[in-house]
């Protein structure tokens, strides 16, 4: 509520029911839970951001000629909504890059209709571009000083953007989505396959999976599971890592809740994975009690870190797949270990990331643009 005691206005600008990609599963979540309320304190519109893929992936000029249009389709859209309602706050969410630039077009515009702004950086390379200071950094210095409050997803972004912008920083981490948190409550954790080693999610190179294939190759006794989309010469690349052996299971693309289901049947969940924001396969593996292995990019390391001697799980550095490999045979060999980690994983997601916290957090965040002075 305002300070007249009425529901806040807010326009989220999002990608949304995409199937694919972490800040549309974001907003799905958020926008699910808001629609379970009885009296959520805001009244809330969605201005939906996803892309066409571009016609051409291999040409330039048309993957920019696509974006160009994408853009400027939303930027239109965004006009339309605020002509039509009198909005309180925007809530600009974005993965940065290129489309820092359809940020700014998209915070001008707001400002114009008198319209405060939240700008939600939904990625973790904010300390690496602040160290190398090139045009994508100064392109954010441009969005985060238009905007009346910056959020990034993790703490050291935050603590990048703070030593920069102060008190125009908040903290703001991912929730655990309902529907997972009622899984994993109603669920037999408790009944796993100990040599199961589960990865969920694209199979690409990014994502450190070929690391993984060859880093269980030396293993004895593993079964290695690979659950998400993956091209067929990415499969052959890593059935001939595997020498074709039965260990390795890459079942491609299965439903939501199939990925819960093996989580809750994996001895191990891992994600190897070269760069990361806030993922939800770690939230939810935590949630669902895994044993997870996990490279230290992004928000991971907060998540799953040690602090003050407990364990959620162990970190390895990414393109690393000597540490890779002995990670897993310590989290497969030392069955206390494995318990310790399960037992404290779900113990922090439902004390930190759990969805009523981080959508009180949300409101905070509102109220705080609300009241700014940053639109002159």
């Amino acid at each position: 509520m305002d300070d007249k005691g009425r529901p806040l206005d807010i326009l989220l600008a999002t990608p949304y029911k995409m199937g694919v990609g972490g800040i549309s599963q974001w907003a799905d979540n958020i926008l699910g839970y808001y629609q379970s309320l009885d009296s959520p304190g805001v009244r809330m519109d969605v201005l939906p951001m996803g892309r066409k893929a571009s016609p051409d992936e291999n040409s330039v000029f048309r993957r920019a000629w696509s974006g160009v249009a994408d853009y400027s389709k939303i930027v239109c859209h965004e006009r339309r909504m605020l002509k039509a309602r009198r909005y309180d706050v925007l809530h600009l969410c974005t993965s940065a890059s290129i489309s820092l630039l359809k940020d700014i077009v998209m915070l001008r515009i707001a400002k114009h209709h008198h319209v405060h702004t939240v700008v939600h950086f939904h990625f973790g390379r904010i300390p690496e571009l602040k160290a190398k200071g090139n045009w994508e950094w100064k392109l954010l210095r441009s969005v985060v000083k238009m905007a009346d409050v910056a959020v990034p997803i993790d703490q050291v972004s935050y603590e990048a953007l703070a030593s920069c912008f102060g008190e125009k920083v908040s903290y703001l981490p991912n929730p655990v989505a309902l529907t997972v948190s009622e899984f994993a409550h109603s669920s037999d954790c408790n009944k796993r396959d100990e040599r199961m080693v589960l990865y969920a999610g694209h199979c690409i190179p990014t994502k450190g999976v070929c690391e993984l294939v060859s880093a269980c190759k030396e293993i004895k006794g593993i079964r290695l599971v690979l659950a998400g989309h993956v091209e067929d010469p990415m499969r052959q690349r890593l059935e001939s890592i595997a020498n074709g052996e039965p260990w390795l299971e890459i079942l491609g693309e299965v439903p939501h809740g199939e990925i819960l289901r093996l989580m809750s049947q994996c001895g191990v969940f891992v994600l190897p994975s070269y760069t990361e924001g806030f993922p939800n396969v770690i939230l939810e593996s935590m949630a669902c009690g895994c044993a997870i292995v996990a490279t230290t990019v992004g928000a991971i390391p907060e998540m799953i870190g040690e602090e003050n001697g407990v364990q959620c799980g162990l970190l390895i550095p990414p393109r690393s797949e000597k540490p890779l490999q002995e990670a897993l045979l310590k989290m497969l060999q030392e069955d206390a270990l494995r318990e310790h980690c399960r037992a404290n994983a779900r113990s922090r997601v439902n004390e930190r990331y759990n969805m009523e916290a981080v959508w009180r957090k949300m409101l905070q965040i509102w109220h705080l643009s609300a009241n700014t002075d940053n639109r002159k």
